[in-house]
């Protein structure tokens, strides 16, 4: 049998703390079939295209997004195996 492609792994809400940086977390149970996970973002008003992204951390992670204080970005995750790739839901957040 094959592989089937990736489930989602879908976020909570985004967290923003100072300085431009998000606390993400994850719903748990998503991202099977994953061999590889990442959580991707884009600061609205700079980048057209979801030019940043890390490697997940299913218990939860901090990332520095570089966005100003009333900025929004938009993040995602993308869940890729050799069957495609799956993306999550976008989740937005206001930079402080």
């Amino acid at each position: 049998p094959s592989t089937p492609p990736p489930s989602p792994l879908e976020m909570n809400p985004v967290t923003p703390a100072a300085g431009g940086q998000f606390a993400a977390s994850y719903v748990a149970g998503g991202g099977n079939h994953a061999t590889t996970l990442h959580l991707q973002w884009k600061v609205v008003g700079v980048d057209a295209e979801f030019g940043h992204d890390t490697l997940v951390i299913l218990a939860g992670q901090t990332v520095a997004t570089g966005a100003a204080a009333g900025v929004d970005v938009i993040f995602r995750t993308k869940a890729e195996n050799s069957q495609g790739v799956t993306y999550s839901a976008e989740k937005t957040g206001t930079a402080l």
